[in-house]
């Protein structure tokens, strides 16, 4: 009777942490799809005013759900006229005004990382574009035009480039593009890229599994309920 109320434990174990890890593995999570690092010094940045409206192109990977971008920007005026664009295909799928977005009371030297929330997730392929437009900014203004961290060499990121109005320019502006998937999917990516990470968590589920299933049968010998040879 004991070993069978021991495996009815360890068969109720084993099914809550199957259906846990399950759930868990579903739910849907962002990561990055696209990631180009600039370097974070307020003072190269490329400003956004008059004139200068900053085009960066993307090549998205495949058909993906995007759901925010990020880019680091100093801001030494959040009220500035700032408006930033998200086109694809010549569709505008999202607007926001950096007074909206900007962080507010920062040093004019610091950069922040600007959040880009989509209304909701969508899905999309090919070409995106990022638009950064500053034209109510004058030029005596200059002091107040945010700033764009670039990163200028081209190779890192052969799959696009940014532009000044019509001047295609060698360099990417600093930005993080995040896609929606499931925690599984971003688990399969990550140890395709680092598959001995990916050894080391499965020998850890699979000894956490292993353990738990044999934890009433312990406890029922640490108890004296089963003799050792039963």
């Amino acid at each position: 009777m004991v070993r069978i109320i021991t495996n009815f434990l360890a068969a109720l174990i084993l099914g809550g942490i199957g259906w846990i890890g399950w759930q868990w593995l579903h739910e849907p999570v962002d990561s990055a799809a696209i990631q180009i690092q600039a370097p974070r010094e307020a003072a190269l940045g490329l400003p956004v005013y008059a004139q200068f409206i900053v085009v960066q192109t993307f090549r998205l990977p495949g058909i993906i759900r995007v759901t925010r971008l990020t880019v680091p920007m100093a801001v030494p005026d959040s009220q500035a006229p700032v408006l930033i664009t998200l086109r694809w295909h010549d569709e505008t799928v999202a607007a926001w005004r950096l007074a909206d977005v900007a962080p507010r009371g920062l040093p004019a030297d610091t950069v922040a990382d600007i959040d880009l929330q989509l209304a909701a997730p969508r899905l999309m392929d090919g070409q995106l574009e990022l638009v950064f437009d500053g034209s109510d900014i004058f030029h005596d203004e200059l002091t107040r035009a945010p700033r764009l961290m670039v990163e200028t060499a081209g190779e890192k990121y052969a799959e696009g480039n940014y532009r000044i109005a019509a001047n295609e320019k060698a360099g990417d502006i600093g930005t993080t593009i995040y896609r929606q998937e499931l925690r599984w999917q971003h688990l399969v990516n990550h140890y395709y890229k680092q598959p001995v990470d990916g050894f080391w968590a499965v020998g850890l589920v699979a000894a956490g599994v292993l353990l738990a299933g044999s934890l009433p049968s312990v406890l029922a010998r640490s108890l004296g309920l089963v003799r050792p040879g039963m």
